[in-house]
């Protein structure tokens, strides 16, 4: 039984990390729009642009899911999220790819993203700083590719509850 399930696990596995031969999808073609969009959102960060980042990089019916909140949905939601980074400091981000999966007008990207806020006022003071993975589902609409589900993973360790003063 232990093999089988060895076995069943280790062709999903192998099956999931390549673009599916009949689902007419381009491969290369769908990477080469995604790295563009991609692009596009990491000029939108840099030059703080978030009307930028939301209107190319998110369908109108996209949902965010990030740490400590309940899921965002709709442009409108996901632009507070940005726009509040921006109200913090100045931001500084990137997202990499490293992995692709695509058949048809759906696909699903895994990578790496950074993310370093720094004050106004003093720009060596770091105000806040993340790393981590994401995992982002794309819809191809009239012919367009967007993020519909996109959500992050920070890699940073959570801070350390505060001590109990005696007494409490």
């Amino acid at each position: 039984m232990r093999r089988s399930l060895f076995v069943v696990l280790f062709v999903v596995a192998a099956c999931s990390t390549a673009m599916p031969a009949s689902s007419g999808t381009d491969a290369q073609q769908t990477a080469n729009a995604l790295d563009s969009l991609d692009a596009r959102f990491n000029r939108g960060v840099v030059e703080s642009k978030v009307d930028s980042i939301v209107n190319v990089y998110y369908a109108p019916d996209a949902t965010l899911l990030v740490a400590g909140a309940p899921p965002i949905h709709g442009r409108e939601g996901i632009r507070a999220v940005y726009e509040g980074f921006y109200k913090t400091g100045t931001v500084r981000g990137l997202i990499k790819r490293k992995s692709l999966l695509a058949a048809d007008s759906l696909a699903t990207d895994i990578g790496h993203y950074d993310l370093e806020i720094r004050s106004r006022t003093d720009t060596s003071r770091v105000i806040a700083m993340d790393h981590g993975n994401y995992i982002t589902a794309f819809v191809r609409r009239g012919g367009a590719w967007q993020a519909i589900d996109d959500s992050n993973v920070s890699e940073v360790p959570a801070p350390a509850p505060a001590a109990k003063r005696s007494g409490q």
